[in-house]
């Protein structure tokens, strides 16, 4: 009874409801719809749950991939970093024969204008006239046997000026 007296007041001062039956019914649809509004709470808030979890599973993945790319390229520096540091050293070797081959092609040149010039020299004295060959070798071997030529004739004239010896002393 006390809650008819209530209800009846709610009405005298409500003016959307005429009857009680219209303020049951609409408790009645407020507490469904107060009961699916908590479901749909409790449901967002699980799906709100897998989203964070989701989310922080991303965020970890996402970290990891970035470590590991991160250290694929300072991997990838250190090998550019070897690669060059072997450039380099590969460089100064190459300089280094490039040096050797320079100073080996000057003295091959200094030899051969030497050898160039005894030869002039030998076929300027000589009465016996040879072509200039390009090899220096053949040129040399020409100078040698003009001196081996001329220690001979040396020797064959100081023995015929050779004094003889005095008899008797």
């Amino acid at each position: 009874m006390i809650y008819q007296k209530y209800l009846e007041s709610v009405i005298e001062k409500a003016t959307q409801f005429h009857e009680i039956n219209d303020l049951i019914l609409r408790h009645e649809t407020l507490s469904a719809n107060r009961e699916d509004l908590r479901q749909h709470l409790i449901t967002s808030e699980e799906q709100m749950q897998a989203v964070r979890k989701e989310y922080q599973s991303y965020l970890k993945f996402t970290a990891t991939e970035v470590m590991m790319l991160n250290n694929d390229v300072g991997q990838a520096k250190q090998l550019v970093e070897r690669k060059k540091s072997d450039t380099a050293q590969l460089q100064l070797q190459i300089d280094s024969m490039l040096q050797m081959a320079a100073a080996k092609t000057l003295a091959w040149n200094q030899i051969c204008i030497a050898a160039e010039n005894l030869f002039f020299r030998a076929d300027k004295v000589s009465i016996i006239s040879r072509p200039a060959k390009e090899n220096p070798l053949k040129n040399l071997d020409m100078v040698s046997d003009f001196i081996t030529d001329l220690n001979h004739v040396h020797k064959l004239y100081k023995g015929v000026r050779a004094p003889s010896p005095k008899p008797g002393i």
